[in-house]
């Protein structure tokens, strides 16, 4: 009876073993998906910015062709030129949210996985990891990091670029910003248009 209890435990443990293994597969693979999904955002997102910049400088061209803004075609494309814009920030804002989005589910993952199988380990947690990193950058530009050399330079030689975005510490606002630009340009050349009928 003996033998066949401590047959049962072992086989019970193996269980617990298997099961946890496949608890934290699941969970990182559910992880790598979502992550997946929020950089094919940014990629539609870049995408369909890059095809409204082409369509609207090609839309420039037209307008501007015999360098006088005046008639009801010039009109019409520059409306549809606004019309670019607009879309393009509302698209543009609505794929940064997406990205946010998937971005905060990742984050609950981790600490998922964290909460399970971490917890009572001696070392980082994988929810600290990128945190700390941007601490350490952001605190001071002269942090020591694991390498040296042509790398370490090209990479922290354009550190400046990032506070143009601000707060929001990503390029998100610069996204936003490019249809803006083109809806602008599309009101001044409507503007423009309607003076000149």
């Amino acid at each position: 009876m003996c033998v066949a209890d401590d047959g049962n435990k072992s086989r019970n443990s193996e269980d617990v073993t298997e099961s946890k293994k496949n608890q934290k597969d699941l969970l990182w693979g559910l992880y790598q998906d979502v992550r997946t999904h929020a950089r094919h955002n940014e990629t539609i997102r870049s995408n369909a910015v890059n095809y409204l910049l082409l369509g609207a400088s090609a839309l420039i061209v037209v307008i501007t062709y015999d360098t006088d803004i005046k008639g009801v075609l010039d009109l019409v494309l520059a409306i549809i030129l606004s019309l670019f814009g607009l879309i393009g920030m509302v698209f543009s804002a609505s794929y940064a949210e997406l990205y946010y989005r998937h971005r905060a589910k990742s984050g609950r993952l981790l600490r998922e996985l964290d909460t399970l199988f971490f917890q009572d380990q001696p070392s980082i947690n994988l929810s600290d990891i990128f945190p700390s990193a941007r601490e350490t950058h952001a605190d001071t530009t002269d942090a020591k990091y694991e390498y040296e050399g042509k790398l370490h330079e090209f990479e922290y030689k354009y550190k400046w670029a990032r506070s143009i975005t601000g707060k929001a510490g990503s390029t998100h606002v610069f996204w936003i910003l490019l249809p803006f630009v083109v809806f602008l340009v599309g009101i001044v050349l409507t503007g423009w248009a309607l003076l000149q009928l």
